[in-house]
């Protein structure tokens, strides 16, 4: 399994170089997660942090982790100190305005998602982001224009399938959903990997198509 080498040589780096923040990094939010063992991807994020304090990226995507083990409360902590790190970091706010779509905190999560927009308008996750909460707190007509806005996006510069897939989740639309993240595995997306443990897919894991989606992605079911 492609995960379990890239592990043995994440491990090799970090031997070699015990203090290589981004090795801890990488092994807590790319691989370890992946694998869902969260509280080992945890300590390898907050040693990486403890690195390399002044990392906004490093500090977000150790909040990824907390929120990919549903310890949500603890990712918009950890979110907002990643904040005072760097304020102006787009993708905090979009993993921020994630979090809060999930605890059903709808106000909070469009305003955090917003302010990401601000700071990069053409952002395609925030986008799919910001129209999942509007579906989801019933504004759908809101949510089908911003669906729009990325298929518009998508012919002047690349919008993951994934982005739209989200949207068609908080859509209750299954069948959109499952055909773009196959556009998605097919593409090889970054994103494809975090299909086995994002919870904004769980609406869609009691679907038989799920199996043939991890299956895609080389994950096991």
């Amino acid at each position: 399994m492609e995960s379990v080498e890239a592990e043995k040589q994440y491990r090799r780096a970090i031997e070699l170089r015990p203090n290589y923040a981004t090795a801890h990094h990488w092994l807590g939010d790319d691989v370890l997660t992946q694998l869902k063992r969260f509280d080992e991807a945890i300590v390898e994020g907050k040693r990486a942090q403890e690195l390399d304090p002044l990392s906004a990226v490093i500090a977000t995507n150790l909040g990824d982790v907390l929120l990919f083990a549903r310890r949500y409360d603890e990712a918009i902590a950890q979110y907002k100190q990643s904040l005072s790190v760097d304020s102006n970091f787009y993708y905090t706010y979009s993993a921020l305005g994630e979090v809060y779509a999930l605890k059903g905190m709808h106000q909070e999560a469009i305003t955090a998602l917003r302010k990401g927009l601000e700071i990069k308008k053409d952002d395609p996750q925030s986008k799919a982001y910001l129209g999942y909460v509007l579906a989801k707190s019933g504004q759908r007509e809101e949510a089908m224009k911003l669906l729009d806005e990325l298929q518009k996006d998508s012919l002047t510069q690349y919008v993951p399938p994934y982005s739209m897939a989200v949207v068609y989740i908080a859509l209750n639309n299954k069948d959109q959903a499952f055909t773009f993240l196959m556009k998605n595995a097919e593409v090889h997306d970054t994103l494809a990997a975090f299909v086995g443990v994002d919870p904004l897919l769980d609406d869609l894991r009691s679907d038989p198509r799920f199996a043939e989606l991890l299956k895609r992605v080389g994950l096991n079911p």
